[in-house]
């Protein structure tokens, strides 16, 4: 135990270990991979040969409250046409039964277009931002977790890259 990998992390090296790859959530050495970090120190490292396999998933959704907002938008536009029409143009008289039937259409429409939206802004505002996770798995033991922020992280698909050529050396 001699280095220390960066400023950020509290992690000695052993003898013949690099950094292999760095990221604010991971660190990879050609023998240990380190993630958790609370205050620079990890909370969780695992040596590479006892990784039986690296999953990614990729999950969340993407952000849709403007499109949310513009359908609201025009549903509250037609549900006004609508209400206009049956204030305004609408009589007791048999000649407005084609207004009659345009307004209906116009309410459903409309109705259907705020249901939208207001399902779309909720969604939006509730959901789980897009991310991708690595699960490094192990048969006898706990798995590691690593996430990124965005789906397919470039980041993600580096560290996969990396892991995979460090654990197919260390088993040469």
């Amino acid at each position: 135990m001699d280095d220390y990998i960066s400023t950020n992390s509290n992690i000695s090296l052993l003898n013949g270990e690099e950094v292999v790859y760095e990221d604010d959530a991971v660190i990879l050495t050609n023998q240990r991979l380190f993630t958790d970090f609370k205050n620079g120190t990890p909370k969780n490292s695992i040596e590479i040969g006892l990784v039986d396999g690296v999953r990614q998933i990729d999950g969340g959704q993407e952000n849709r409250i403007w499109l949310g907002m513009k359908a609201l938008g025009i549903g509250i536009g037609l549900s006004l046409i609508q209400f206009l029409l049956d204030y305004f143009f609408i009589t007791d008289s048999n000649t407005t039964q084609l207004v009659r039937i345009f307004n209906t259409i116009l309410f459903i429409i409309g109705a259907i277009a705020m249901g939208a939206g207001l399902y779309l802004i909720i969604n939006s505002l509730l959901r789980v931002r897009p991310h991708t996770t690595l699960i490094f798995v192990r048969f006898k033991g706990k798995d590691l977790r690593v996430t990124f922020r965005e789906r397919n992280a470039p980041k993600a698909l580096r560290l996969k890259e990396v892991f995979m050529k460090q654990q197919r050396l260390l088993k040469l």
